[in-house]
């Protein structure tokens, strides 16, 4: 068997028929290349080369699956759609009793870049539209929202992970490159040298830093370049500092999108403000998108006077980098760099928007527990027979959800970072009231809150006239309902037409 010499381009007998039957195809110098057998694996791009075959390289004198896709497809007159037809393709020759089967189609598998939890994710929760940000920063438009539930086309997700940035409940997650291969690639940057004073993190792959004069702005610099900006979070900017870098310095590329850049933007203030709070420069984590029209290029790499030196790595649990919950890993660091800090902090105040925090309830709130309903993650709990409302920290989002469906208002966010892992599980008391029991029977049927408003708001109605009537309200409903049909008030009720 010949084989197809590389820039050849197999052409189909003059006669238009069958090139199997025919005995092979024949390329433009005249080389015959006997076909034997091939498995024809589709692929939508090769319908873009304009009838010319790419330069193949033949398997064992086999002929490529491409190239006989090409050839059917100027065979069946251009006809894309028909020649990805078994029915049409040729039968295989020199087969013997095989010669009538067609050529097998494989299955065609689509790459995941993204594992979803559903049971996390806080979009469409309690009947009202929550969470979004994951629609918002998709460059490709790969996530759709439908009946309040999120979907994923894999076909067009280029796995640049900024939907697993943005995520606050890690619900998206990224698993290709995986959370442990990223920082396990940080630590092996940063650990197996001298110690390095600057770190820069870019997705630029022109390597127009790698030429820069970086030693006359920051000397025992380290550049670690990412598939995408958005594989870098708070998460990962804190390890680096953990793991022996003095300073790190996100350079984004700017044909990056908007969104993008603004995610990966933020998690530089969440990591600048975590650094504030325990007392350290802030500096330590900058963010640039170059060309800045504020900062000359040299001015974006110098080390600031506020800067730190190179630390000595400090040793993280073995988990930590294994660990694919960013939330957890965020508060690891935090808690590493609390401890390397001497803080004594017993929180770190966090720019709004932050996926950590507690929520304030003011005397307003008349325990209806509407919020307690509302929270998908199960983070304000109703406390047993007491009228009490209760939070679990570590549980909290920050989604608002709570906020806006209670209401009286009598509920407002507070962004932060307990810095005390214990106090973490540990339910707080938010608000508590009395317990209002029945007059009539003594039951307890509600919070001694609630029926004061109650009775504020009806004050004046026409069914609450006197002060037997009013006196209803602080009844359990059946005590209530048993009163009023004994009295004389429905006799008065009756009167009145039905509508």
């Amino acid at each position: 068997m010949k084989n197809a010499m590389e820039g050849e381009q197999a052409e189909l007998s003059g006669d238009g028929k069958d090139p199997v039957a025919a005995g092979g195809y024949k390329t433009a110098s005249g080389i015959t290349i006997d076909f034997h057998s091939a498995e024809f694996n589709f692929q939508d791009d090769l319908s873009d080369l304009n009838g010319n075959c790419r330069t193949f390289q033949t398997l064992d004198g086999v002929v490529t699956a491409d190239m006989l896709h090409q050839m059917k497809i100027r065979h069946c007159g251009g006809n894309a759609a028909l020649s990805s037809d078994k029915s049409v393709l040729p039968n295989h020759a020199g087969r013997g009793n095989e010669a009538d089967e067609s050529t097998n189609l494989p299955s065609v598998s689509v790459a995941q870049f993204t594992l979803f939890q559903e049971t996390r994710c806080l979009h469409g929760r309690s009947r009202k539209s929550g969470c979004g940000q994951c629609l918002a920063v998709c460059p490709q438009k790969a996530i759709q929202s439908a009946g309040g539930r999120i979907s994923f086309n894999h076909d067009i997700c280029r796995g640049c992970g900024s939907c697993a940035l943005v995520c606050p409940t890690d619900a998206i997650q990224l698993v290709y490159p995986s959370q442990a291969e990223r920082l396990d690639a940080l630590r092996r940057l940063l650990t197996g040298h001298a110690p390095v004073t600057t770190l820069i993190i870019s997705d630029d792959e022109d390597d127009r830093y790698a030429t820069f004069p970086m030693d006359e702005c920051s000397p025992d610099h380290k550049i670690m370049v990412m598939d995408h900006i958005s594989h870098v979070g708070a998460e990962m900017l804190l390890a680096a500092l953990i793991y022996g870098a003095g300073n790190v310095v996100v350079v984004c590329d700017p044909e990056n999108t908007p969104a993008v850049i603004d995610a990966v933007r933020w998690q530089t203030r969440l990591g600048r403000a975590i650094l504030r709070g325990l007392g350290a420069p802030e500096d330590r984590i900058r963010f640039t998108v170059p060309p800045d029209n504020h900062q000359s290029e040299k001015e974006i790499f110098v080390v600031p006077d506020c800067a730190m030196p190179a630390d000595e790595p400090f040793p993280l649990p073995d988990e930590f980098s294994h660990q694919p919950d960013k939330r957890t890993l965020l508060r690891m660091a935090v808690q590493r760099l609390h401890d390397r800090f001497n803080a004594q902090q017993p929180s770190l105040p966090l720019p709004d928007g932050s996926p950590f925090g507690t929520i304030v309830v003011d005397s307003t709130c008349t325990l209806c527990m509407a919020c307690v309903d509302a929270c998908p993650s199960k983070a304000l709990l109703a406390a047993g027979s007491v009228p009490k409302l209760e939070l679990i920290e570590s549980r909290c989002h920050q989604c608002r959800l709570c906020e806006d469906i209670c209401p009286e208002k009598s509920i407002r966010l507070q962004p932060r970072m307990l810095c005390d892992p214990d106090r973490l599980e540990t339910a707080v008391a938010l608000h508590e009231s009395q317990t209002a029991r029945c007059i009539a029977c003594g039951i307890p049927f509600a919070s001694q809150a609630m029926i004061n408003r109650i009775q504020n708001n009806l004050a004046g109605h026409w069914m609450f006239g006197n002060e037997r009537q009013l006196s209803r309200l602080q009844m359990c409903r059946t005590c209530r309902t048993r009163d009023a049909l004994l009295s004389e008030d429905m006799k008065t009720w009756n009167q009145f037409p039905v509508r």
